[in-house]
Formats: C-alpha cells, structure tokens, sequence
C-alpha cells in the first residue's frame, strides 16, 4: 500500500448517449414501471432513468439524462465509479495502468455496452483525488481537532467537524455548492479511512480489506488519515494551469507535480499556528454576542457561520447595510476569540504541530488563507 501519494478515487462520466447501447433486457436500468389501478387502468407510467446495484459496493452508477450544452439540449449517459471498482487493489486508486480493469468491470456490469474510447473521450467531472498517510506522533482526532481550532470562518464554507465514535473527520466547504467560485470553495476533507471502511462501507470491507494480507496491518482506526479533495470540471482544472477535458487527460496527468491541488485549500480554510491568538479581555457586548452564537449553535442545531447569520438578522432585520456590518464583526469576533489547546512548552504538542506542518497538514508558519 502505498502512502503520501495522490491519486483518483473516484470521478463521474458524461457520455453522448448516442455512443452507448444500453441493455434492452436489464431487468431496471430505463425500464417502465407501469402502475394500475383495480380496474386494470394504468394511472401512472415513468421510466427508470437511474441504476446502481446497491448489494454490490463496487457498482457503477448509471443515469440516463438530457444537459445544455451551447444553447442545445443533449442526451447523455452519467456514469460514475470509484477505485472500488478495483476491490482489492482499492488503495492504488484510478489510474492509467488499471483502467483496462475498471473498463472489463463495466462491461461485466451488463447494463451499457461502450468502446473503450468512448470511455477515455468522455468529458470528466466531479473527480475526487486523495491521498492516504499514517500518522507518527498525531493521531487522526489529534489532527481534526488542531485543523478545527486552525479554520478560518468562511461567510458560505465554514468548517464541519465530527467526532463520533464511528465517525472521525472535518470537512471544508460542500461539494455539490461550489458554483464557479472554485478558488475559494473548493472541498476539502480529512477523515479516518479505517473507521469509514469498517462502518460505513461493511460489505466491501468484509470482503475485500479486512483478510487483505497487503494491507490490513495500514488499516488503524487512529492512525490512517485520508486527505480528499474534489476538481469539479475543466474550469476548475484550468486555475490550476492543468488542461482536463476527459477522462484520457485526467489519466495522463502526474498528480505528484501538483500537490497545490491539495495546498491551495488548505491555505485557503486554515491560518499558521502563530496567528492563533489567546482569549483577549472582551466587552460586555462582546461576551453577550458571543454566548447568543453558542446558544444558537447549541440550541437550534446551526453550524458556528449559520448562527452568525441567524443572529445578525434578529438584531438588524431591516437594514442590509448594518447587518452586513454586524455580521462581519460578529466574524471577526469568534474568530479572534479562537483559543488554542496548545500548550507550547508541552513536549507532546510540539511533536504533533511539528508532524502536521511536515506533513503539510496545516499551514506552514502562519501562512494566511486567500
């Protein structure tokens, strides 16, 4: 297994349907489901335009839908798939050497058949790259907790972290609300792989990792940490200098010479540990603000920039302008109450910020976001 090394896990296909065969005895994919009442009428008709064979983790999903492109509607087939494709081999993640196995195991599926190089033309979107590394001195709730004390609030990708039992991580931004803003919304994620695999992701677990000779002795519930990020399309590729149309060029690409694919957000939702600033003397009005923002964030179930807005529209409900204005101190309140956990002269502390700097976890000597 190997670690500290991007790679693609999974990515989505748009393919002009013309170009495809779908399976005419698939017992789901486009067929219709027809429903009748008691006198035998049918009251209702539609087609299945989706598939995914869910007892099957490693499964592509197939969606038969129409996109504009220049002004003109076209049909087209989206095909998604991940590196469980791949099933035992699903730590190599996507790549050109293995292509010709992700490709015989669509074909196996027996829903489409398509050409190869229907495939490798296909334009490319929504393309998760990660990468997996073992912690030394850190742990992964080491690392979730100092990149949550590290984020910026954002007004729209405020940082989400989870420390569930079964469930370890933070995430930065949201996939499917990126827009165009690609420079500063990018989705970021770190979370233990180990914990994901064995709970949310069981079946394929249980059958392809946990008697996995080659990589079992990886698999540590507190150790392996997977760092995600996800390219949303061409545009998204380009303010990277990096030309991927399809999927032909995505394959193509030496990922390791474009580490800022990852640097870049991180940079963006973290600051450097030395602009951490301790808990300063506040103001009445101050502590008031700033209990009602935890009193929402607890109460009312809102995320730290959600509790923000909430507030600055119960205080200023009638002028955008001021409630602007408030909302912005309000950012640059809980922002500078941040306090760190880190204790300098604590030996343990040090190795840990020392590792996650190396690693380039966080950013390196308070290199600000953008």
């Amino acid at each position: 297994m190997k670690l500290n090394i991007p790679k693609i896990d999974s990515l989505r296909l748009i393919i002009p349907f013309e170009d495809v065969t779908v399976n005419p005895n698939h017992s789901e994919f486009l067929r219709t489901l027809t429903t009748i009442n008691d006198d035998s009428e049918i009251i209702n008709s539609t087609q299945n335009n989706t598939y995914r064979l869910h007892s099957n983790p490693c499964s592509c999903h197939y969606l038969k839908a129409f996109i504009i492109d220049n002004g003109i509607s076209k049909e087209v087939l989206k095909l998604g798939f991940s590196s469980k494709t791949l099933k035992a081999k699903y730590f190599d993640g996507i790549n050109a050497g293995n292509i010709d196995d992700i490709y015989n195991f669509i074909i196996s599926e027996n829903v489409i058949t398509i050409s190869k190089e229907t495939l490798l033309n296909a334009r490319v979107v929504d393309t998760d790259i990660c990468f997996d590394l073992l912690l030394s001195d850190s742990n992964v709730e080491d690392v979730i907790s100092h990149s949550k004390t590290l984020s910026i609030p954002h007004k729209e990708t405020n940082s989400n972290a989870f420390l569930q039992k079964t469930n370890i991580g933070i995430e930065w931004g949201d996939r499917n609300k990126v827009g165009k803003s690609y420079l500063k919304k990018q989705y970021l994620k770190y979370y233990a792989k180990s914990l994901e695999l064995k709970y949310n992701s069981i079946i394929f677990y249980e059958k392809y990792i946990e008697k996995n000779k080659a990589i079992i002795d990886f698999i540590q519930d507190d150790k392996l940490l997977r760092v995600e990020t996800t390219i949303k399309n061409r545009p998204h590729w380009l303010t990277y200098n990096i030309q991927v149309t399809t999927l032909k060029d995505l394959l193509a690409i030496n990922l390791d010479n474009h580490l800022d694919i990852f640097k870049r957000p991180i940079n963006h939702y973290m600051q450097g540990i030395k602009y951490l600033e301790k808990r300063t003397a506040l103001t009445p009005s101050d502590k008031k603000d700033l209990m009602l923002i935890e009193m929402h964030i607890k109460y009312n179930d809102l995320k730290e920039i959600e509790a923000i807005k909430y507030l600055a529209n119960e205080i200023e409900p009638t002028s955008k302008q001021n409630r602007y204005r408030y909302t912005k101190k309000l950012l640059s309140l809980v922002d500078n109450n941040r306090e760190t956990s880190i204790i300098f002269n604590n030996k343990k502390q040090l190795n840990i910020i020392d590792e996650l700097e190396k690693l380039e976890l966080i950013p390196v000597s308070g290199i600000a976001g953008i």
